[in-house]
């Protein structure tokens, strides 16, 4: 029997990509992965605060997310518009992003193109205006999966009933076999090892944190009480940021902090090179979703 020929297609994707974020750089770079292993012929172009980069770490098409002529264009030459994933509709941080992300999915609906949600997280969405708005454009969608009970159960507390809400899991989740298919650079870890003096036979735990409104001074030190005493049984202690610059400034203050200042990784790190890093750890200390994913998906 002749096997189906898979159809060719564009995919336009919005999503918190080009930041410097490695979770959402996880997300998209493990999307990118799956779908051009399913859709061999399919091509894809990222929304994207710094498409030059997207460019060339993904090998992808990329356009300005800000830039509403290319956006509209990316769309308008698209089949299909993927929102996500990540956590896209939320006020937490403003309403800015809120309107942003609903406005290109109305922009899309305008250009008669399908919208899906590809496992969003949801919430909160605290606002008057921005629940509103939500149940008036994601009631629109094509066709709607989150990765998370809390998230569906969230858009149908806002009012969104229709389409049909699935429940998935985060696409991170599937990375593991691709970096064990590609390799782990492990000359890399080496140079980082040897750059910031720490020794590869010791047990190594990673801290991995953010800023964050509620963050006080005594529950910073609560994490340098724990890196302490991690230290006092043999232990090294390390600071993987994930998000430039926030998340290294951070780490630095807390690693000096430390006696002696503990390690910040400084560099920007791909999501390959960071996983490859994340495998001589023994232990991972996470504010960040993806940390902790990225943590299980390697057995960490």
């Amino acid at each position: 029997m002749p096997k189906k020929e898979v159809p060719s297609f564009k995919v336009a994707v919005s999503g918190y990509y080009g930041y410097d974020n490695i979770g959402d750089e996880a997300i998209i770079y493990s999307m990118l992965t799956l779908w051009r292993k399913l859709f061999p012929k399919g091509e894809f172009i990222v929304l994207s605060s710094n498409p030059a980069r997207t460019k060339n770490l993904y090998q992808v098409k990329a356009v300005d997310r800000w830039r509403l002529k290319e956006v509209k264009q990316a769309i308008s030459a698209s089949d299909l518009l993927v929102s996500g994933g990540g956590s896209l509709l939320q006020d937490v941080t403003g309403l800015k992003s809120l309107l942003y992300y609903l406005g290109v999915i109305r922009l899309a609906k305008y250009l008669k193109k399908p919208v899906f949600f590809y496992a969003q997280g949801i919430g909160p969405v605290q606002s008057i205006t921005g629940r509103y708005l939500l149940r008036r454009v994601v009631n629109q969608v094509d066709l709607i999966t989150v990765r998370d009970e809390e998230s569906a159960q969230a858009l149908k507390e806002m009012g969104v009933n229709r389409p049909a809400i699935y429940v998935t899991a985060d696409p991170v989740l599937g990375l593991m076999g691709e970096v064990l298919n590609e390799g782990l650079n492990l000359a890399l870890v080496k140079e980082l090892f040897d750059k910031y003096h720490l020794d590869q036979s010791r047990p190594t735990a990673g801290f991995c944190l953010r800023p964050w409104p509620d963050l006080k001074d005594a529950q910073e030190r609560i994490f340098i009480q724990a890196g302490e005493a991690l230290r006092r049984e043999g232990w090294q202690v390390i600071f993987l940021p994930f998000h430039y610059p926030a998340d290294l400034d951070l780490s630095q203050r807390l690693a000096q902090a430390f006696t002696p200042p503990a390690a910040v990784i400084e560099e920007r790190l791909t999501v390959p090179q960071l996983m490859a890093v994340m495998t001589r750890l023994e232990l991972v200390v996470g504010m960040r979703l993806h940390a902790l994913i990225l943590a299980a998906v390697l057995g960490v």
